[in-house]
């Protein structure tokens, strides 16, 4: 997502379907190791990268207390958006 800040509404300025959010919520469990519950699918946790990003440090917060080890992201690229057309 070249030319996109991290507060750009990724739905809005690359214009996304549904399955790029699925792909999107699939590469943060995988990468990240954190369930995606259903009540947490909404477009406040998933709407830019900063609100990802925030999204992701608050599910790996009790996390961090439960294992001394750190989690760290994965080797998997995130999911691209497609074409504009």
């Amino acid at each position: 997502m070249d030319g996109i800040s991290d507060d750009a509404q990724i739905f809005e300025a690359v214009g996304v379907n549904s399955l790029f959010a699925v792909q999107l919520v699939m590469w943060v469990e995988r990468t990240f190791g954190v369930p995606v519950a259903s009540d947490e699918l909404n477009l406040e946790n998933f709407q830019s990268i900063s609100a990802l990003s925030r999204f992701v440090e608050r599910k790996l917060r009790p996390l961090d207390h439960a294992n001394s080890t750190a989690v760290t992201g994965g080797e998997d690229d995130p999911p691209t958006a497609p074409a504009a057309a």
